[in-house]
């Protein structure tokens, strides 16, 4: 001020009052007394008055008037710098769960993040942190990639965690949480169980259960739910069950070789299937002809042939008849040629001896290794047991 004396004695006042500032009235000193926060308000627009002290003259010169007080005004801009007091924030939240169809690939979702900071304290980065069971990728912007497909037959589910930081110092960070459920598409085939070959011995009766099968399917729901049938180009002398046993329905002129082929189909979409041909053959007898004769008119109206087993647990039966009754002491006798594999039995057994014998009965021959058994029935005129 280019007066003197109280004329040019300055004072200062702080015309929009704040609570974050306080401007000293003797010294004009600016002071900050409040905190401040650049998220809130940004900058503060302040108006300082400065003043002189005319018309403060002391009583003691009662004669000599008072000048009027001069002032002038300025704008004081304050703009609040940034710290990096803020965290990143996910806009998905904390944790994101995603359904991802198994065999997808590339982007499966976007994370979003902000910071209410600016500069390098608001950029941000994306890093991927402890993935299990999935191969993944991330950028800049968030966008969350599959590097390998998801196969729901290995794993159901898979997560990563994914942190958000920005670039302040020290830098500040965030956690999100992925949770992906992997959804089952019908891409696995049912798999049948049972055998491929089947041996008999050419005297199963109708109605007997040669193998039994079961079917399995990695997938999930109806895309793992499969049934079992037979090819309609499969012999007709075989049929499945409902149990899924393969049963013998004709007996009649089986050949030597026939062939099934059972279908698994599920009830995906598309319905997948697979097959499996099963190779049946008949066992031929192997120069095992058993031949019996008799006394006064015993005889086998047939030729007895005894089917190969190789394990030596078949049975046989045979009737023999009598044209009439026979003369005191008629015997039957069984001849079996030798076993393949084993030493020659006897030429000869007499296998039934009776002085009223009618009839003869060889219920059942059951062989092992190197042994056989014979049960013979007979029965008199009056067949009588």
């Amino acid at each position: 001020d280019g007066d003197i004396d109280l004329n040019a004695d300055i004072g200062y006042s702080l015309l929009n009052g704040t609570d974050q500032f306080e401007l000293d009235v003797l010294s004009g000193a600016l002071s900050v007394i409040g905190a401040l926060d650049r998220e809130n308000t940004s900058s503060y627009v302040l108006v300082i008055m400065a003043f002189d002290r005319a018309g403060l003259r002391p009583t003691i010169y009662p004669d000599i008037g008072t000048n009027p007080r001069l002032n002038s005004s300025s704008i004081v801009v304050v703009e609040v710098l940034d710290v990096n007091d803020h965290s990143p924030v996910s806009l998905n939240g904390s944790t994101v769960s995603l359904n991802i169809t198994e065999g997808q690939l590339g982007e499966i979702a976007t994370l979003g993040a902000s910071d209410s900071d600016v500069g390098d304290n608001a950029k941000l980065n994306y890093t991927l942190v402890n993935e299990v069971n999935a191969s993944l990728s991330i950028n800049d912007l968030g966008s969350l990639r599959l590097l390998t497909p998801l196969d729901f037959e290995t794993h159901q589910t898979a997560s990563v965690s994914v942190q958000i930081s920005d670039n302040g110092s020290p830098p500040r960070n965030t956690t999100v949480q992925v949770f992906i459920s992997v959804v089952d598409i019908n891409d696995e085939l049912p798999i049948i169980v049972g055998p491929s070959k089947i041996r008999l011995q050419g005297n199963e009766l109708v109605g007997a259960e040669l193998a039994n099968f079961t079917v399995t399917d990695r997938d999930a729901g109806v895309n793992g739910q499969a049934e079992l049938s037979l090819d309609t180009t499969s012999s007709s002398l075989f049929e499945l069950t409902a149990s899924n046993a393969l049963r013998l329905v004709d007996n009649r002129n089986l050949p030597s070789q026939a062939s099934v082929t059972i279908v698994a189909s599920d009830k995906g979409v598309p319905i997948l299937t697979s097959r499996l041909v099963v190779l049946i053959t008949v066992g031929d007898a192997i120069n095992l002809p058993i031949s019996t004769y008799g006394t006064d008119g015993l005889y086998t109206p047939a030729e007895p042939r005894l089917f190969d087993s190789t394990n030596f647990g078949a049975t046989y039966s045979q009737q023999v008849l009598a044209l009439k009754a026979p003369p005191a002491s008629p015997t039957l006798h069984f001849s079996i040629a030798s076993l393949v594999g084993s030493t020659k039995l006897p030429a000869q057994r007499r296998v039934a001896e009776s002085s009223d014998a009618a009839a003869a009965t060889v219920v059942s021959l059951a062989f092992a290794h190197r042994s056989i058994g014979l049960v013979v029935q007979t029965k008199d005129e009056a067949f009588n047991v």
